[in-house]
């Protein structure tokens, strides 16, 4: 676990915080649509549990570095505020 002090702050990226939250509860709710989702693309609103997220976000990951990305890449995207985003 990392301690912050005075002389060296630690501050927790997406990615610790995201680690933190699959091993304390890897069955909770992680990532939630909007209600309207449908307003701003098809289907009803999901949600993935840290579990899922976690299978599809290594998934993703897997696919990039097959077209050749290192794994140190910045990736931009554009996707509406849904669960794939």
């Amino acid at each position: 676990m990392l301690h912050p002090s005075p002389d060296h702050p630690v501050r927790a990226t997406l990615d610790d915080l995201f680690r933190r939250g699959l091993a304390r509860r890897p069955d909770a709710a992680a990532l939630i649509d909007p209600p309207d989702r449908m307003t701003v693309t098809d289907g009803a609103p999901r949600h993935l549990t840290y579990a899922e997220a976690d299978r599809a976000i290594s998934a993703l990951a897997e696919r990039l570095r097959g077209y050749g990305l290192p794994a140190d890449a910045v990736v931009a995207l554009q996707l509406p505020n849904t669960v794939e985003s």
